[in-house]
């Protein structure tokens, strides 16, 4: 096992003492351990997640809600019912991926001329978040997916996924 040397100013003695008695005796243990917990935080870091913001609910009720993450993917389509549905798909701090999905009326199909006829609160938005890939699959279309699970390789940047017709998900 080899061994490496780490030297200590004199007034950081105490707690690395400290540190320790609380580890159980093991010193080693316990900086590997907090090696670890230092290159994951310094490398999410460096990913500078993003500020993604977004709103739930429907039927004009909404509420705003804002989480810091990695966008892996997005998708629109438009569905045979003449709605739009965008879902984007993104990675959180915890580890937990986040689907947020807003389906809205398609707005090229009012009367532009005529703005009240538009139905101004005929959206729905919802903000899910799942533990696993798996979890994930059966919410998404299958080309999102796949970008996805590319996004999370490493094999691809995000990619837009969008402008399938539903018929072809």
């Amino acid at each position: 096992m080899p061994n490496k040397m780490i030297y200590v100013a004199e007034a950081d003695l105490p707690i690395f003492e400290r540190a320790r008695e609380l580890a159980g005796g093991s010193l080693s243990a316990l900086i590997a351990r907090a090696l670890r917990l230092y290159v994951q935080t310094e490398e999410a870091r460096v990913q500078k997640p993003d500020g993604l913001k977004g709103k739930a609910g429907s039927d004009g009720e909404f509420m705003r809600q804002n989480f810091q993450g990695r966008r892996l993917a997005k998708q629109t389509v438009h569905t045979i019912d003449d709605r739009l549905v965008n879902q984007v798909v993104a990675h959180n701090a915890r580890g937990k991926l986040v689907l947020y999905t807003k389906e809205i009326a398609n707005w090229s199909q009012y009367d532009k001329n005529d703005w009240t006829t538009w139905d101004w609160d005929a959206g729905n938005y919802q903000l899910e978040t799942y533990d696993t890939l798996e979890a994930l699959k059966p919410h998404i279309a299958a080309t999102l997916y796949d970008t996805v699970v590319r996004a999370l390789l490493g094999t691809a940047t995000p990619i837009d996924a969008s402008d399938k017709p539903a018929s072809e998900e």
